[in-house]
């Protein structure tokens, strides 16, 4: 039976934030992306041509949502950009190193189902696109999802984006390690009772709480009269940056102004902040995520059909990246920071010619 999927925690902004999104990124260092206009037209154009056009304006103003949505929809320009990069070859682009891909890999398509076991279990769960490839370009994809959902919902820093990409990559590679020379992946199921850090978790946890003041021990303490959240106690939660701090407590007054005659009903001190903190469940969810994928894929070599692949995807990977997990690390980075700066500029040429 299928279950909904693990919600991707994205702030929707539309297209009004996407030309000052653009701005910004054509002034980030080191970025290799560009601005397209005419060949992304043409190629949303041409991919949809198909559609009726009530199905097609559908699909549009689903894809204007966010620069993440916009992303799903356009799995198209993913292949054409990096399906063929000679960036494959420093480890892998080699018969040796293709399986069975997702072919629209990210966030938002892991999710939960019932196996055939009857069992929960949490594992990528839409394969209408499936393809057989080269395993990074499911790793580069789901790499590139996990910057574009960090920046739309804000304070994450380069910085905290290359952190959280380095533990997704680095949980791809040791649970590709883990299977090197055995058949324990065509065993291991992720469940409820051996996973860590979802999402689903986290919100179980809220409907298990008996009330609020039970959620408000496990995520605060008090200072004196003062309860602020719990940094240094609750794993769950991380100190922000001063600069962060102080953006937050500065929005305040302007998130009062949105609320109905201005919030006059409410006293001062509701809106006053006595503490901010940044989820970490997102990085555990990142090292999930990649452990997930490197089951799927090492499954799907010579477990699922000797006579289709020959070899073992995860003995080969784990030959290639060796010793050299840093300069994996780097190369997915590096892709998925730039890809997603990429997706930025297409999705504000989307918009404004949509």
């Amino acid at each position: 039976m299928s279950r909904p999927s693990i919600p991707a925690l994205v702030t929707r902004r539309g297209c009004a934030a996407a030309a000052f999104s653009a701005i910004a990124l054509t002034a980030a260092p080191g970025s290799a992306a560009s601005s397209r206009t005419s060949y992304v037209v043409a190629e949303i154009t041409s991919a949809n041509a198909g559609l009726s056009s009530s199905a097609r304006s559908e699909k549009y103003a689903e894809m204007k949502a966010s620069p993440f949505t916009f992303f799903r929809g356009s799995n198209h320009l993913y292949w054409k950009d990096l399906g063929s990069s000679p960036q494959l070859v420093t480890y892998g682009g080699a018969s040796s190193t293709r399986t069975w891909l997702g072919g629209d890999m990210h966030v938002n398509n892991m999710g939960s189902f019932d196996d055939d076991q009857a069992d929960v279990v949490y594992a990528a769960n839409d394969f209408d696109e499936a393809v057989i490839g080269d395993y990074q370009l499911d790793v580069w994809r789901l790499a590139a999802s996990l910057a574009l959902v960090a920046r739309e919902n804000g304070g994450y820093s380069l910085a905290d984006q290359s952190s959280l990409l380095d533990a997704f990559t680095e949980a791809y590679l040791d649970a590709i390690a883990s299977y090197a020379g055995n058949s324990q992946e065509t065993t291991r199921k992720f469940t409820a009772s051996d996973t860590y850090g979802l999402l689903d978790d986290f919100l179980d946890d809220v409907e298990a709480s008996n009330s609020r003041a039970e959620m408000l021990d496990d995520f605060t303490i008090k200072v004196g009269v003062v309860r602020t959240l719990d940094t240094g106690g609750n794993p769950d939660l991380a100190p922000v940056t001063a600069a962060v701090d102080t953006d937050v407590r500065g929005h305040m007054s302007a998130y009062r102004a949105t609320l109905s005659g201005g919030g006059a009903g409410l006293p001062a001190a509701y809106f006053a902040v006595k503490g901010v903190a940044t989820m970490t469940r997102f990085t555990h969810l990142a090292e999930q995520w990649g452990e997930i994928l490197a089951t799927q894929h090492a499954r799907a070599d010579e477990d699922w059909d000797a006579a289709v692949f020959p070899d073992s995807v995860d003995g080969e990977i784990d030959a290639l990246t060796d010793g050299d997990h840093a300069g994996f690390r780097a190369k997915v980075r590096a892709i998925a920071l730039d890809y997603a700066d990429q997706v930025a500029l297409d999705y504000a040429s989307f918009c404004a010619s949509f």
